[in-house]
């Protein structure tokens, strides 16, 4: 059993991340989820990718807290959520219940956020077989449509936008994947997915709180194969440091399904990276989106000339920094206006604001820390 976190701890149970009620004015703008994914190195000459289409996003109506459940009423109350959603009527969801914590002291120690390489040279490539062993690879119904990070053995973290109005059950989290277009990838991992845990205070209007858990099936073992990424220190801005964004996501011009719409855009078939530069939000909020679109709770990363950005289909997916050797995922690919427009960086859901949020939801899961190679 393993969650990663960084060794600087003091500070997380203090910090309350993403209970602000922001509200920002709606705007044409894309996610990067089942029909509406967001990509790395999207290539700005393709004017057919940067076509925006205003979404009929709606507003959120929970209003968050947690109602403490008895075990046995959650269960029934998500059989019946699960019930009514088989049926095609939506709109219930059962109050998530936090997990018992369990005794770290009993866990084995192990590491977070090492790459299985140790030479980098990112700009928009392939990635090694395994370079980036906290993938994650969503499907729903058995196509892909989102990613997501693996935390520890038992917890992947993604964006809410990827679990609001699916069936946790029809969601699939496929780990050490690289070309998912082929089978031949022989210790690739798929679990099934329990729960779906979305932030209470998300917003698919303004697409604030982006964040979510999924709870696997079963449990997966750490080993030097399989490792997760580290959670960020609470509080760090990470502005002016340049992240590394993952994902399968469009990288040319080929017509996909898009929110019911044919759209030129093609995703990649094996994992890819890009160096992006992370920009302040005072800096974000002077582009071209306007000042109450960018919450506190939201990163941005991206050229001011762009070219190259996350975009469709790499929704849910990492931002990484690099600390030493470890690799922390502060941000979490959300939302943006286009793909790699001039101005238009983009925009990520902050993962440092939510760490108390994370922790209580994966108190169930042993904590990785992180360490170099040498330590390793």
């Amino acid at each position: 059993m393993a969650s990663c976190f960084p060794d600087s701890t003091e500070n997380y149970t203090n910090l309350l991340g993403g209970q602000e009620d922001t509200k920002a004015s709606t705007t044409n703008f894309t996610t990067a989820g089942y029909d509406q994914e967001r990509t790395t190195t999207t290539d700005t000459n393709d004017e057919e990718l940067n076509t925006t289409s205003e979404l009929p996003f709606r507003e959120d109506s929970e209003k968050g807290g947690y109602i403490a459940f008895e075990e046995n009423r959650q269960s029934i109350l998500e059989w019946i959520a699960s019930l009514l959603s088989n049926l095609g009527i939506g709109g219930f969801e059962p109050t998530p219940v936090p997990p018992d914590p369990i005794d770290q002291s009993k866990c084995k120690p192990c590491p977070c956020g090492l790459t299985n390489k140790k030479i980098r040279i990112v700009g928009g490539r392939e990635t090694e077989v395994n370079e980036y062993p906290w993938m994650a690879l969503l499907t729903y119904e058995n196509e892909f449509y989102c990613g997501g990070t693996l935390l520890n053995s038992k917890y992947v973290l993604t964006a809410a936008h990827c679990t609001k109005g699916f069936n946790a059950s029809k969601i699939k989290v496929r780990l050490l994947e690289h070309d998912r277009k082929t089978d031949t990838e022989s210790m690739t991992i798929e679990r099934k997915v329990v729960s779906a845990i979305k932030h209470p205070g998300f917003s698919l209007t303004t697409l604030d709180n982006d964040i979510a858990l999924l709870q696997l099936d079963q449990e997966v073992e750490i080993d030097d194969e399989l490792m997760p990424a580290c959670l960020p220190p609470p509080k760090k801005s990470f502005a002016g440091e340049t992240g590394i964004v993952t994902g399968w996501g469009v990288t040319s011009a080929s017509k996909i399904r898009w929110r019911g719409k044919s759209v030129k855009a093609s995703t990649s078939p094996v994992l890819r990276e890009l160096e992006v530069p992370i920009m302040s939000n005072e800096q974000c909020r002077n582009s071209e989106y306007s000042k109450s679109q960018i919450t506190d709770n939201m990163l941005c990363a991206g050229y001011e000339k762009g070219g190259k950005d996350s975009c469709q289909g790499d929704s849910g997916g990492p931002l990484h920094v690099v600390d030493n050797d470890n690799h922390m995922v502060v941000g979490v690919v959300s939302w943006g206006e286009g793909c790699a427009k001039p101005k238009h960086p983009g925009v990520y859901c902050r993962v440092n604001r939510y760490l108390p949020w994370i922790l209580k939801f994966t108190a169930d899961a042993c904590q990785c820390t992180s360490q170099s190679r040498k330590q390793k």
